[in-house]
């Protein structure tokens, strides 16, 4: 582990007599095998904002932390004087049911603002990519699992942002409403920045209903071919999935996994799925992937664990048929049919 910080003690003068807790760093706190010189720890966003105006006007080198779980990713700092550690804006700030929103702090991990969550009927349709994964280490991340393919990423999910910049100006963006179209989309601009672009403090997200059932059906394949070819039957079939995934083990088998979600039907309860791939490789009822396994609704031991699958009918995509021809004149409003026809 080494060194490299340009911390000087007027600075760290300065940082300790903020109200953020500061301490020396540890070996615990290198980042990449570079190690701060002290570690700040704000349990607000004034605090945050307060940290950042003194490293700007010190001209400190600043990475910011969450749970920790991705703090590897992307190249190591050339230098490291403060630690900004933000686990401790752990708040769910605000959960407006009826309006199918969350207001969360960057610290508050994924796993446990879906328990908030779930106790309404509402989650966060947001893989756990990591496990501890914190809600701002996964928007800087730009982090989402295979229920992107219904509800989209962490990018569609979020609709309000506050961070604070590097010279401490904390930032409002977005809002608190679905349909905000007001000024430039600056939340999407920070996802997948990596903490580049200013701290994440706090995070509107948008929300879904839980699913009253969930199963997660598994089948093995025995070349790449078949897997995606099953993949390809399995979106484009009319029953919609919430999430499909390929793992490859280290035995080296091939399992394809789709979540299905939707109403429980005690009349076709019985329903079989497909059991064979492509090629004619045998399904696997006995392990699924990892991170559809991480749903609590589908864990083993629940009812939801069963393999079958939604009624069809229940969960069949909609398919709407466009006509290009001419409206007939009768159904064109009377002011319309007077504007002259060179205009």
């Amino acid at each position: 582990m080494s060194v490299a910080t340009a911390l000087s003690r007027d600075a760290a003068a300065a940082l300790r007599t903020t109200a953020t807790a500061v301490r020396d760093a540890t070996a615990a706190d290198a980042v990449d095998g570079i190690a701060p010189g002290l570690v700040a720890s704000p349990t607000n966003t004034d605090q945050v904002a307060e940290v950042l105006r003194i490293c700007a006007h010190h001209r400190l080198a600043v990475v910011a932390r969450g749970g920790g779980t991705k703090i590897s990713w992307g190249s190591p700092p050339l230098r490291l004087d403060l630690l900004l550690d933000v686990s401790g804006l752990d708040r769910v700030v605000e959960h407006a049911a009826g309006d199918l929103i969350a207001v969360a702090g960057a610290g508050v991990r994924i796993a446990e603002l879906n328990r908030v969550l779930g106790l309404a009927g509402q989650q966060l349709a947001v893989d756990e990519t990591v496990a501890g994964a914190t809600v701002g280490g996964t928007i800087c991340a730009g982090a989402s699992g295979p229920q992107r393919l219904l509800r989209g990423t962490v990018r569609d999910l979020l609709i309000g942002l506050t961070f604070v910049r590097s010279d401490g100006k904390v930032v409002h963006a977005g809002g608190r409403v679905v349909k905000n179209v007001a000024g430039y989309d600056v939340c999407k601009l920070l996802v997948g920045s990596a903490g580049t672009l200013g701290v994440v403090t706090e995070a509107v997200f948008r929300l879904h209903p839980l699913p009253a059932a969930r199963r997660v059906v598994t089948m093995a394949c025995d070349r790449p071919e078949d897997a995606g070819a099953l993949v390809a039957r399995i979106v484009h079939g009319q029953t919609v999935p919430s999430a499909v995934e390929i793992d490859c083990p280290d035995d080296g088998q091939l399992v394809v996994a789709a979540l299905l979600e939707g109403s429980p039907d005690p009349a076709t309860s019985s329903a079989r799925s497909p059991t064979r791939c492509p090629s004619g490789g045998a399904a696997t009822r006995g392990r699924r992937p990892t991170l559809l396994s991480s749903s609590p609704s589908a864990s083993a031991g629940s009812p939801a664990s069963s393999r079958a699958a939604p009624p069809p009918g229940r969960m069949a995509r909609r398919r709407c048929r466009c006509v290009d021809r001419p409206a007939p004149a009768s159904s064109t409003p009377r002011h319309t049919r007077r504007i002259p026809p060179s205009i």
